[in-house]
């Protein structure tokens, strides 16, 4: 019995229909997922996109604060600078004043001791004709009969001073002319050759000694000296006449002053030690030591000008290096290796454009 029914059972039941997919119902449901598909890539794309337009924002936000940032250090960078390169230009300004200042009263000193130097020499000059003038009054007879003129002691003491001056002098002008140095000679030397001769300590020397006892044998470089480096300054008057391109670049007014004045100089000395040579080399011949020593006024005072603006344009030129020093250290200053590989030298060098402007006053 059991064996039959579930036979009848299996036998009925295959003979039930499964039911038939509609291809158009599949159709709708395939597009529908794809549809949900396609709008949860776009929702994912748009998020995607919003997170990204954020971090551009956020980006550029942080940019721009960086750029704010960067822009106003570098306005209180430039005003730093400015503050500095205008506290250097007033102090240079200062130093170009004193220095100004300083050859301005140089120059009146200079002009006073001439001045003052050159009424002594007409008053003594006056007092020496005055003297001639009473010596050749007194005649020949009277002379024989009564010997030589009568003197008080101080004439007396003057005369025999400046024999004895007069001899020293003489001594150095010798030593002087052994040296060989004169206009010629310096003329055919070549130009490092004259440099070399005329700063020879013993030609230094004896120079220095010949203008001392010139002095001390006139009354127009009485008393002490007001001359600075006399040597120097009067050996470089055969530089000046016979390199004077070398020396002095460009020709003005002041340049040409000084050159004459140069010629002047050795020409007057050079005529001296001509008359000295022609007649007795033991006679001093005075009036060529007057000429001699007033044409030397005149050159140390022109060379003394000539100096002084050559060494404002020096100054000017020491100020222009020390402010491009200063952009240079400014433009590197913000380096990795700056304080290490630039700022010792810059300062190394600022220290000596301060020292050679000092120098100048």
């Amino acid at each position: 019995m059991k064996s039959k029914k579930s036979t009848t059972h299996v036998h009925g039941h295959g003979h039930k229909k499964l039911p038939q997919c509609d291809p158009d119902d599949a159709r709708i449901k395939r597009e529908a997922l794809l549809e949900q598909r396609r709008l949860k890539l776009a929702r994912q794309i748009l998020h995607v996109k919003e997170v990204l337009n954020k971090q551009h924002e956020r980006a550029l936000n942080d940019s721009s604060i960086k750029r704010s940032h960067i822009q106003q250090n570098l306005q209180v960078a430039e005003k730093n600078r400015n503050t500095i390169l205008q506290r250097l230009v007033e102090q240079c300004a200062q130093e170009v004043a004193r220095c100004k200042e300083v050859a301005r009263q140089q120059q009146l000193k200079n002009q006073e001791e001439i001045d003052r130097r050159r009424a002594d020499l007409e008053r003594r000059q006056k007092a020496t004709a005055a003297r001639r003038a009473r010596l050749l009054s007194v005649s020949k007879s009277h002379v024989l009969v009564n010997g030589l003129p009568h003197y008080t002691r101080d004439e007396a003491a003057t005369i025999i001073q400046n024999n004895w001056r007069y001899k020293h002098l003489i001594d150095v002008i010798k030593t002087y002319r052994s040296f060989g140095i004169s206009m010629h000679a310096i003329q055919n030397m070549s130009f490092r050759d004259a440099v070399n001769l005329l700063k020879e300590n013993a030609v230094i020397q004896t120079t220095n000694k010949f203008l001392q006892r010139v002095r001390k044998c006139s009354v127009i470089t009485s008393g002490v000296s007001k001359y600075k480096n006399p040597a120097r300054v009067f050996l470089s008057a055969y530089m000046i006449v016979a390199h004077t391109n070398e020396i002095l670049v460009d020709i003005g007014p002041l340049e040409k002053a000084l050159l004459n004045s140069s010629k002047t100089l050795l020409e007057e000395l050079e005529q001296w030690f001509s008359e000295i040579d022609n007649v007795n080399s033991n006679k001093i011949f005075y009036n060529n030591l007057l000429n001699f020593l007033s044409s030397w006024d005149a050159y140390y005072k022109n060379f003394n000008t000539w100096k002084s603006k050559d060494s404002e344009k020096l100054a000017s030129n020491l100020i222009t290096h020390y402010m491009e020093l200063e952009k240079l250290w400014n433009t590197v200053k913000n380096q990795a290796n700056a304080e290490t590989e630039w700022r010792m030298n810059i300062v190394e060098q600022q220290e000596e454009i301060r020292r050679k402007i000092r120098n100048l006053g």
